[in-house]
């Protein structure tokens, strides 16, 4: 992501006073929202939800962050996962900010207006 970005966001929360933190899925992707996806993450049903907590958790003791300033980033499965976090966490998840590929966009704003449990998911 740093890359990706380049290193923007280092830049940003340096120029701002923020923290900045760059996880990593397991094997390097996300048990994101979606009930079809083939990662291994999904899977093998990795808890990354309490990995996200957990990890907010740490930031505010070693980083003393202010845990209602939460927001998360995410691009392509990473951008899912943000997604996820915000429909599972949204007392704990300030905002997201997703980004994901074109065909998916038009099914995250269908569900994110959804009220009705089984559309709630991407």
């Amino acid at each position: 992501m740093r890359l990706c970005t380049g290193y923007e966001f280092d830049r940003l929360a340096d120029q701002h006073r923020f923290v900045v933190l760059y996880p990593d899925g397991y094997r390097r992707n996300w048990n994101d929202c979606r009930k079809n996806a083939t990662f291994p993450a999904k899977r093998e049903n990795i808890d990354d939800m309490s990995f996200m907590r957990e990890l907010i958790a740490r930031a505010s003791v070693e980083q003393a962050i202010d845990e209602k300033r939460v927001y998360i980033f995410g691009y392509s499965n990473g951008g899912h996962m943000a997604f996820r976090s915000a429909m599972e966490a949204p007392d704990e998840i300030a905002a997201v900010a997703p980004q994901l590929p074109q065909a998916c966009r038009h099914l995250m704003l269908r569900s994110a207006r959804s009220t009705d449990e089984h559309h709630a998911s991407c």
